[in-house]
């Protein structure tokens, strides 16, 4: 299966990626067999916000990706965007197979399947630096005193500070922040 470039590329290989039955075993020991269909959840792209790549709705049963990310991504960075459709398929399973005890979203259990299953264990990564393209935030939030920005979708309602500075609010490291467009 090549790698898709397309957002409707991207449509028709998520689909046989929902469908594909991944083997691996639980921290029980337990070898499992499961594919996200064969478990009930159904796939949907749509627009999630500006920085959320893909949800998995443990209630609904949908594993949600950003039609925006998908779009900007997929034809330079379609390794990233796959693998955030294996990194929402191991929440599922690990949903699954630990759904009689509360875990950690991005705990030892769910590591350790979506090791299994091919997808990069971590919580986040910082797009910029690998080069992929996100919507623009409206603000970002600059400390005049070293110069770190943050991009921030909507202005803060409460003063905060920069957090290079160390833990807790500090005045002389008040956040300004300036409106992108």
């Amino acid at each position: 299966m090549k790698n898709p470039t397309t957002l409707e590329e991207f449509k028709t290989y998520a689909s046989l990626i929902m469908q594909k039955r991944f083997q691996f075993k639980c921290n029980r020991g337990i070898t499992h067999t499961l594919s996200a269909n064969s478990i009930g959840y159904k796939g949907s792209i749509e627009d999630l916000g500006k920085r959320t790549l893909g949800r998995c709705s443990y209630g609904k049963k949908v594993i949600y990706m950003s039609k925006t990310y998908v779009r900007l991504n997929i034809e330079n960075h379609s390794k990233y965007v796959i693998d955030t459709l294996l990194h929402e398929i191991a929440h599922a399973f690990t949903g699954h197979v630990y759904s009689d005890r509360s875990i950690n979203a991005h705990g030892k259990e769910w590591k350790h399947i979506a090791r299994q299953i091919g997808a990069s264990p971590t919580s986040s990564k910082n797009l910029k630096a690998l080069g992929m393209k996100t919507e623009q935030a409206k603000y970002t939030a600059v400390c005049w005193d070293c110069g770190r920005e943050y991009e921030r979708d909507r202005k803060s309602k409460r003063s905060s500070s920069c957090s290079g500075h160390g833990k807790g609010f500090k005045i002389e490291y008040l956040l300004e922040y300036k409106q992108n467009y």
